[in-house]
């Protein structure tokens, strides 16, 4: 039952912490079997405003059990999410799949 981790981030630093972030996530995530679908600001804009330091980041998951191993890990936990705290207020929730149980 695939799952997505949706994050809306606000970013209040774009450098320092967040690029030892950015650095190290992706391959944490993938060894925990998330691939990064969408990251950062819009194409395009259809409608509505989009905030200058808004970033979304949308990942697919083989369940939400998944991303509960890698959002929980100590790899996330201690060494790369203390690296994201404090630079941004982050709204991040796990989505089940289209037509799977929710």
């Amino acid at each position: 039952m695939s799952a997505y981790l949706i994050a809306n981030n606000h970013l209040t630093e774009f450098e320092g912490k967040i690029s030892d972030y950015r650095a190290k996530v992706t391959q944490t995530a993938v060894s925990f079997g998330g691939r990064y679908l969408a990251r950062g600001i819009p194409a395009k804009i259809l409608e509505g405003q989009w905030l200058a330091r808004q970033r979304n980041v949308v990942s697919a998951w083989p369940d939400s059990s998944a991303i509960e191993k890698f959002w929980f890990s100590d790899a996330y936990q201690k060494e790369i999410r203390p690296n994201r705290v404090g630079t941004s207020v982050n709204d991040i929730a796990i989505f089940n799949g289209e037509g799977e149980p929710g």
